[in-house]
């Protein structure tokens, strides 16, 4: 089993141009699909490829109203 590539933040914002905090705030937002792990963000390329092209994303274990 392959694990999925891992972009960190400042990846991210690089890709993006965007700051890496702009990058953070968003993860944290949910507004970025994201992992946590420990205490830094980290985005999948299956979850960066569902952030550019738009797709809804709903944070784990919050339930949408």
């Amino acid at each position: 089993m392959e694990l999925p590539k891992v972009y960190t933040t400042e990846q991210v914002a690089q890709m993006l141009g965007y700051s890496q905090i702009s990058v953070r705030d968003m993860c944290r937002l949910g507004k970025i699909p994201c992992n946590k792990r420990g205490s830094r963000y980290v985005v999948t390329e299956q979850q960066f490829h569902e952030y550019l092209v738009g797709k809804p994303y709903e944070p784990k274990g919050k339930k949408q109203k």
